[in-house]
């Protein structure tokens, strides 16, 4: 039962003011403000509501485990840039999200930038308990990231 709650909340996570928000452009009608489709699929708002409503701690994965995940769990997209894992007390399992860069220019300048929360299956990250984590990857929470 504690899976579909964590799923829920993770995919819950898009109720937010911001995410509704929308401008009017001439002729086209309403527009997502946000890049990534939903606030809380920005890796920032996402990290913020885990540290807020989990109290939850987060390492990121080195470029050599980010390699190592992707191609473990057989994720053919070049554009992921990270791989964030999210560890609560309240959760015996871990959050694992990974993530891309968005960015947009004018006239050559950087405009957005921003790091989108890749959705697989519709989901916005995968759950792991503790030890299939440590199979997967080949270390613990405690040793990723250094």
């Amino acid at each position: 039962m504690k899976y579909p709650i964590l799923l829920l909340a993770l995919l819950g996570l898009t109720a937010t003011p911001l995410q509704s928000a929308t401008h009017q452009q001439v002729g086209s009608g309403p527009r997502e403000m946000n890049p990534c489709g939903a606030t809380l699929l920005e890796l920032d708002p996402l990290t913020e509501y885990w540290e807020r409503v989990w109290a939850a701690e987060y390492k990121d994965f080195t470029p050599a485990e980010v390699a190592h995940f992707l191609e473990k769990k057989k994720i053919g997209r070049a554009d992921i840039t990270g791989v964030r894992v999210f560890r609560s007390d309240q959760h015996k399992d871990y959050a694992v999200v990974g993530y891309f860069l968005f960015q947009s220019t004018l006239d050559g300048e950087p405009l957005v930038s921003v790091n989108c929360i890749l959705t697989m299956n519709r989901a916005p990250g995968m759950i792991f308990l503790p030890e299939s984590f440590q199979e997967l990857m080949g270390a613990t929470y405690e040793e990723i990231g250094q």
